[in-house]
């Protein structure tokens, strides 16, 4: 977990930061999960995980060695969002005028743009 010093403070929560919030509070688990359903990449997701992890804002652990291997792939580590996470995700979507029952987590096609369609202007194409 995170630092006395890092658990401290406030972060201010981006939209990238929100999606994997919301990501994780509707069911994503590890990486690549996470970045099947955001549509964000490698050098994104997991650089954020580790600060929302530092923060305390989410938990992790591995798998076993054992079901990774039953798996036939490499372990995974698996994110859960704490109640650190789940209410400063709340507080910064309240902020922002949205109720996270607004924001879908994925679209039709299976990735998060609902949210970052939520905070665009209205009229993008000026």
């Amino acid at each position: 977990m995170g630092t006395m010093a890092s658990l401290g403070r406030r972060r201010r929560l981006g939209v990238t930061t929100l999606q994997l919030l919301r990501a994780l509070e509707n069911g994503s688990r590890y990486g690549f999960d996470l970045m099947d359903v955001t549509g964000l990449a490698s050098g994104t997701v997991y650089p954020c995980l580790g600060r929302l992890e530092r923060d305390g804002y989410v938990a992790s652990s591995w798998e076993s060695v054992d079901d990774a291997g039953d798996a036939g792939r490499p372990r995974r580590r698996y994110y859960v969002l704490t109640p650190r996470g789940r209410t400063a995700m709340h507080q910064a979507l309240a902020k922002l005028g949205l109720s996270p029952s607004t924001v879908a987590s994925t679209d039709d096609d299976g990735t998060a743009d609902g949210l970052a369609a939520a905070l665009e202007p209205a009229d993008a194409s000026r």
